[in-house]
C-alpha cells in the first residue's frame, strides 16, 4: 500500500544548492570573460567540480547541458559581433572560427534555429545599417525654411 500512494517530496535538497553553485559559478566566469571561448574542462577547473558534476548541475538546475549551454551562448556572442560589424573585411566565417566554430556547416544550422536567421543575413543587416548611417549626413549651415518666410 505503502508504495501505491505518491508523496512528492517539495524539500529542496543539499544537492540542489551545491548544484545551482556551480551553475551560478560558471554564469558569472563567462560573464567575467564575454570575449573568450571558454570550453568544459576550463568551467570544471574554475569550479573544482568533475565533468559529471558540471553535466548534472546544469541538467538539474536549467535544464540543459553545459556543453549547450555554451554553444548557445557562444551563438549569442557571434550574433552580437556580426550585429556590430562595420566593414565588410568581417566575414561570417571569421567571425564565428573566432568564437570557436569550426564547423560551418553545422554552426549555420544552430544559428538559424536559434535566431530564426542565416548569419549572413544578420551581417548583411548590420552592414546596411552601417551604410545608411554614414550616407546620411543632415545638411548644415543651410537657413531655416521658416524664418524665410
Amino acid at each position: 500500500e505503502i508504495l501505491k500512494k505518491e508523496s512528492p517530496n517539495d524539500q529542496v535538497t543539499p544537492s540542489y544548492h551545491r548544484r545551482k553553485l556551480v551553475v551560478d559559478q560558471v554564469r558569472e566566469y563567462l560573464a567575467q570573460l564575454p570575449d573568450k571561448a571558454v570550453t568544459i574542462t576550463e568551467l570544471c577547473e574554475h569550479t573544482n567540480v568533475s565533468r559529471r558534476t558540471l553535466q548534472y548541475s546544469f541538467e538539474s538546475i536549467i535544464g540543459i547541458s553545459p556543453v549547450h549551454y555554451l554553444r548557445m551562448s557562444r551563438l549569442n556572442s557571434v550574433r552580437r559581433t556580426l550585429s556590430l560589424a562595420s566593414s565588410d573585411q568581417q566575414s561570417v566565417a571569421n567571425i564565428a572560427s573566432y568564437w570557436g566554430f569550426w564547423h560551418l556547416s553545422q554552426f549555420t544550422q544552430d544559428y538559424k534555429q536559434l535566431f530564426n536567421e542565416l548569419p549572413s543575413v544578420t551581417l548583411g543587416k548590420a552592414l546596411q545599417w552601417q551604410t545608411n548611417l554614414l550616407e546620411f549626413h543632415p545638411k548644415k549651415n543651410q537657413p531655416d525654411r521658416q524664418a524665410g518666410a
